[in-house]
């Protein structure tokens, strides 16, 4: 599903970088369009993606951070339904690895 909340609707998703780590987010996630429609079993209108969907992060570097490879990390929580059933909301950690460099 989107980022949007939707009251009674799906567990929205929701994209974040934990604490621990030298980057930050800088901004707003930016998503792709979804698709919008009625949800019968929801008896809403619902944004969702079908298959995947790619989020761009606005990331920002901790001023003390040394040049050399970091690790990022990312935890996204979402739901999946489909016209039958809505699985549990889960949530994962994406990790990469990013090289930074002195300015």
């Amino acid at each position: 599903y989107s980022l949007k909340p939707v009251e009674g609707g799906p567990v929205p998703t929701r994209i974040r970088l934990p604490e621990g780590q030298p980057f930050t987010l800088a901004g707003e996630v930016d998503a792709p369009p979804p698709i919008i429609e009625h949800d019968p079993v929801f008896d809403a209108q619902v944004e969702y993606y079908i298959e995947s969907a790619e989020f761009e992060l606005p990331v920002r570097i901790g001023s003390q951070v040394q040049p050399g490879t970091q690790k990022l990390i990312v935890e996204v929580r979402f739901q999946a339904c489909n016209q039958k059933l809505c699985l549990p909301p889960r949530t994962v950690k994406v990790a990469r690895t990013v090289d930074v460099t002195a300015e």
